[in-house]
């Protein structure tokens, strides 16, 4: 998942495609992000769980401090 570096979070590969991914399909509209879950399923291959625990922190990180956020395109 995250590692901590240097004051910032550093979000791997996989997790940073997962939440570009996140941030195109809220800005298209096509879910309310509570329903993105079969998205996600059908999008990455991934079960309904994990597809619940990758929703899960990217929506944990609108808590975070804004220069601590992934970088992407939010």
């Amino acid at each position: 998942m995250a590692d901590l570096t240097q004051d910032a979070q550093a979000y791997d590969e996989q997790t940073m495609i997962h939440y570009k991914y996140l941030v195109k399909l809220r800005n298209s509209g096509a879910t309310n992000m509570y329903g993105a879950g079969p998205y996600i399923m059908q999008k990455f291959g991934v079960e309904r769980k994990e597809s619940h625990a990758i929703l899960g922190a990217w929506m944990d990180t609108f808590d975070l401090p804004e220069d601590e956020q992934p970088k992407d395109g939010r």
